[in-house]
């Protein structure tokens, strides 16, 4: 076998850590006792944030959200969120913004949604988490963000549930 084996140069590859865009519905999900599943899942989340398996981060859009929360449960969530890293909202992802929202791919009132994605896609965020299936997390916004995202040269990030992601991730490092 030749030295220069493709599979020797394979495994000799350091597989990155997943980089995440945590949207408010998960952290709300670890307190929310009607859902029993999600709320495992969304602990998993935090559990993998915190042992430095996945890199997770928000943006000010999590933090005004959070803000509307009563006091305790802000300051839960709030802590929850300490080993997030936190990314601005730059001129850059505000003309995404405005394009998603030009071409459909999210509601005009929903321009919170849209920066979610437009800060994941600047930031070249591997995955959007979230359970908002009305309007993040659905075929028709992954199909135009993706159009958007390629026509103006930006990466598009997974956007998924994150029981889609979260099981495999912690199974590869088990």
């Amino acid at each position: 076998m030749p030295k220069d084996c493709i599979c020797d140069k394979l495994l000799s590859v350091r597989i990155k850590k997943p980089t995440v865009y945590i949207e408010t519905t998960i952290p709300n999900y670890v307190f929310n006792n009607n859902c029993p599943d999600e709320q495992e899942v969304a602990k998993l989340v935090f559990e993998a944030v915190d042992k430095d398996i996945i890199k997770g981060f928000v943006s000010i859009v999590v933090g005004d959200e959070l803000k509307k929360a009563p006091k305790e449960l802000r300051l839960k969530l709030t802590a929850l969120l300490k080993n997030c890293g936190r990314l601005k909202v730059t001129e850059e992802v505000i003309k995404l913004v405005e394009r998603y929202i030009k071409e459909e791919a999210f509601p005009k009132s929903k321009p919170a949604d849209a920066t979610r994605v437009a800060v994941a896609s600047c930031y070249r965020i591997d995955y959007v988490f979230s359970w908002n299936f009305k309007h993040i997390v659905r075929e028709s916004t992954i199909r135009k963000v993706a159009a958007v995202n390629e026509l103006l040269g930006y990466q598009t990030p997974k956007i998924v549930n994150p029981e889609e992601v979260i099981f495999d991730v912690l199974e590869q490092k088990s």
